[in-house]
């Protein structure tokens, strides 16, 4: 390790003293340790039994970020905020300031309610230079302590481009996790910096038990972590000026449970006064695992698993605050009945109408056919094959018997699929719901890896792709404003599939992130493709156009918009690695 660190800093040595202002691109690949090559991909699915060729990787990501930061910036930067200056690090072609406070740490009596805006100016100049903390979670790809991050995160940051003195629009990102995991540390905005016209922004808020446990009642109404993103879509709002950005044109952009988080808040009527335009990647507020039902159930049993036998709401509240933070977050585990599933035990609920501050208190289908939502122009998106983001799991080697997990789906798919697929929010009858799947996406063959490529479009048919043409049409009919959408169609050597499976034995197609990582790169993903670097750069100036002037194009190619004329035959742009064209997707 000592060896790969003294090598990168030799290389961020070379690069700084270079005359070019382009900021280099960093070998993280040199820092973690390695691993075997990905298969290339693309290529047609071919799943040969092996064991696994990867495991989950245990190094501390964030001082790695860290030292990356330290060594590569080249200078500082203060802007004044209401509550202070707040000190920043001046990089190659951009500014950044991290770990930005916009709330009361949630701590002690503030868990479990409405974040708090600061009301007080810090001591001392703020040092922003801190490379933000994860808020608090249960990571299921953490090695053996999958606790990782701390309670107090409430933070985001910032990236500004030169020259300063320019307004530029500004794009906030929510990142996804199933309202789980994840956070805006996993995230480098570099390939949306170099070069760029536009404030990047990222959000941290609250996830699992600590920013969506619900009681079903006004004593935990739930939705915690879309109250912290909303907090801070006002703080950007009333602040983002002091960083270069309009306030007039803030893109609001969201992955996974981001993109569903984005939805949520475009069924808020007040989003219009924040945000310009909005884009959901790969989740909308549709599909089956958005929104929970009966979150009482799985209060009570995280309860019991801490010590909470409580009779009344009031009281599991009161004990819960009082517990430990971590103990609470890793009692996610009792809750999960085979492997990580469900993969959403806490997420956004419908609070009771009477609920203070209410976020949600209809279903979301209700609140679009009603017309009370926030009538902005609304991108949609999703990867042909998002799917392997649930489904990739399915192909690990199960230690006990020597094949893969979904050998095991053949006895007990009627018993797993409702959870695994969340069909109890779209079906009375789950178990006869998960036949009807069983037989239209394989009909008599066995779940094997010989079938893996169509239980993999199942769960990217069930989990998004649906969801996301049902949104799509129902704002076709009922938006003010217009509706686009794209399908991804470029596989990337960094699927998240290889390290779901935990093998390299396989070539997955378009995979949920791969879309983003072109726009905010994680560790993992320290490298691109040439081609990569093009369609990179055609997503940037999407976002910029889109933020700016409410243009929307890809290249050359533009997207058209969906109406009500239109709802039933949606109009969707699929981009592949060499050609974008508009397909139709017709929609019962």
């Amino acid at each position: 390790m000592e060896l790969r660190f003294s090598r990168f800093l030799v290389f961020l040595l070379a690069c700084l003293l270079n005359n070019s202002d382009v900021r280099c691109q960093l070998p993280f690949d040199e820092l973690l340790p390695p691993v075997a090559p990905a298969a290339e991909a693309g290529q047609s699915l071919n799943l040969p039994p092996g064991k696994p060729a990867r495991t989950p990787n245990t190094v501390d990501r964030n001082s790695i970020r860290q030292s990356v930061a330290d060594a590569a910036g080249s200078g500082s930067v203060v802007v004044q905020t209401p509550n202070g200056p707040i000190r920043g690090k001046e990089w190659g072609m951009y500014f950044s300031w991290e770990s930005i406070p916009y709330a009361k740490p949630p701590v002690g009596k503030l868990r479990f309610e409405d974040p708090q805006p600061l009301d007080q100016k810090w001591p001392t100049e703020l040092n922003a230079t801190v490379y933000p903390q994860y808020c608090l979670q249960w990571f299921r790809d953490h090695g053996v302590n999958k606790l990782r991050g701390q309670e107090d995160c409430l933070t985001l940051s910032i990236y500004t481009p030169k020259p300063r003195g320019v307004k530029y629009p500004v794009v906030v990102f929510l990142h996804g996790g199933q309202f789980m995991m994840g956070g805006g540390p996993e995230f480098d905005p570099e390939p949306s910096m170099v070069g760029s016209r536009i404030v990047m922004v990222k959000v941290n808020y609250r996830l699992g038990p600590l920013g969506f446990l619900s009681t079903g009642d006004n004593v935990i109404p739930g939705n915690y972590g879309l109250k912290d993103q909303l907090l801070a879509l006002q703080w950007i709002k009333q602040n983002i000026a002091n960083f270069d950005g309009d306030p007039n044109k803030i893109l609001l952009l969201g992955h996974g449970a981001g993109g569903a988080s984005t939805h949520l808040h475009m069924l808020r009527p007040s989003l219009a006064n924040i945000a310009k335009a909005a884009i959901s990647m790969s989740g909308v507020a549709l599909n089956p695992w958005a929104v929970i039902t009966k979150p009482q159930d799985n209060a009570n049993r995280l309860a019991a698993a801490v010590n909470c036998n409580a009779k009344s709401s009031q009281d599991l509240k009161t004990c819960l605050q009082s517990r430990n933070a971590t103990d609470i977050v890793n009692a996610v585990q009792t809750l999960l009945n085979w492997g990580y599933n469900p993969l959403v035990p806490f997420g956004p609920v419908v609070e009771p109408k009477n609920a203070k501050n209410a976020f949600l208190t209809e279903q979301p289908e209700a609140i679009i056919k009603s017309g009370r939502f926030s009538h902005i122009p609304w991108l949609v998106s999703y990867t042909s094959h998002d799917g392997n983001f649930n489904a990739a799991e399915l192909l690990r080697i199960n230690p006990r018997t020597g094949t893969e997990y979904i050998n095991e789906m053949n006895k007990n798919w009627l018993d797993l699929a409702p959870q695994n697929l969340f069909l109890q929010h779209i079906s009375k009858d789950p178990r006869g719901y998960a036949q009807g799947l069983k037989d239209a996406y394989l009909g008599d063959e066995p779940f094997s890896t010989k079938s893996y490529a169509k239980v993999e479009e199942m769960y990217t048919d069930v989990l998004v792709k649906n969801g996301v043409l049902k949104a799509m049409q129902l704002h076709s009919r009922y938006s003010k404003a217009p509706v686009y959408g794209f399908v991804y169609d470029i596989a990337s050597n960094y699927a998240i599939g290889y390290d779901l499976a935990f093998r390299t034995d396989i070539k997955f197609g378009a995979s949920h992130l791969d879309d983003i990582t072109l726009l905010l790169r994680p560790v993992f993903r320290s490298t691109a493709r040439p081609d990569e670097v093009v369609v990179s750069q055609r997503l940037v100036n999407l976002l910029g156009d889109f933020a700016d002037f409410g243009g929307l194009s890809y290249g050359r190619c533009n997207f058209e918009k969906n109406t009500k004329a239109t709802s039933n035959s949606l109009r969707l742009l699929w981009i592949t690695k060499d050609s974008c064209e508009t397909v139709i997707q017709d929609v019962n």
